[in-house]
């Protein structure tokens, strides 16, 4: 007898050290929304890339705490990179999408007739309450229009969505080059100038990233240096040896 299965998706952000989860296992979310169930142990998923979005609390934080002007330039840096020839910007996610029989979902119907998550209706939220592995893996940039979550674009990798480069980088070295580049920067570009473009400022931002980091350790060390700590075995430095102080 074949059972109805569930198309359902996962999302986290992306980092670029981040390792593909093979297996998830149901727990107890360590955030959750006020009023949602402490109890049943579940994979958190969704219908849609968008509502997986809205029903992620750090996503929700980044995207919306922006202001309705936002530009480049005030954007959360680490979290968002700048796609070179599209000229957007978005927050990269890696999207697990499980296909499970009914058997072992909690649905969103079910979620919201016991009362276990009160945004349900919004987040179109389902449990899946046994161990799962992911059929598949994909790469989404999403973004903010207006109150509402959109999906900029998706592809099976990360190279897929395009060249991209994170926005703080771009902000650190157009902070010197505004003026110079910032043309280059918002002209369209085939795909090798993109590349050619985040290889120079990439190489540059990072350089002067290691200069700096060399230069607070050698500035530590000549704190060491000026102000050597003494060692006095030990002792307090208000203790004198007498038994009948209190220190």
């Amino acid at each position: 007898m074949n059972q109805n299965r569930y198309h359902l998706m996962h999302i986290e952000q992306w980092k670029e050290d981040s390792a593909v989860i093979e297996t998830f296992i149901p727990r107890i979310p360590p955030e959750r929304a006020d009023g949602e169930d402490d109890t049943i142990e579940r994979v958190c998923t969704s219908t849609s890339i968008e509502k997986c979005a809205k029903a992620a609390p750090r996503i929700c934080y980044v995207l919306f705490g922006m202001t309705e002007d936002i530009n480049l330039f005030d954007l959360v840096g680490e979290e968002f990179h700048y796609f070179l020839e599209s000229k957007e910007s978005g927050m990269i996610v890696r999207v697990y999408h499980f296909e499970v029989p009914e058997h072992i979902v909690t649905s969103a119907t079910s979620i919201l007739e016991r009362g276990l998550v009160p945004d349900v209706l919004t987040t179109d939220e389902h449990w899946i309450l046994d161990a799962v592995q992911p059929t598949s893996v994909s790469y989404a940039v999403i973004g903010r229009n207006g109150n509402e979550i959109k999906m900029l674009k998706e592809s099976e990798s990360v190279d897929g969505l395009g060249v991209f480069v994170r926005c703080d980088v771009i902000d650190s070295y157009l902070f010197e080059n505004r003026f110079s580049e910032q043309d280059e920067l918002e002209k369209p570009m085939s795909r090798e100038e993109a590349i050619l473009f985040k290889n120079r400022i990439e190489e540059k931002y990072f350089k002067e990233v290691a200069i700096a980091q060399k230069r607070w350790e050698q500035e530590k060390k000549k704190m060491v240096v000026s102000h050597p700590v003494k060692d006095n075995g030990g002792v307090h430095p208000l203790q004198t040896g007498n038994p009948d102080l209190p220190f």
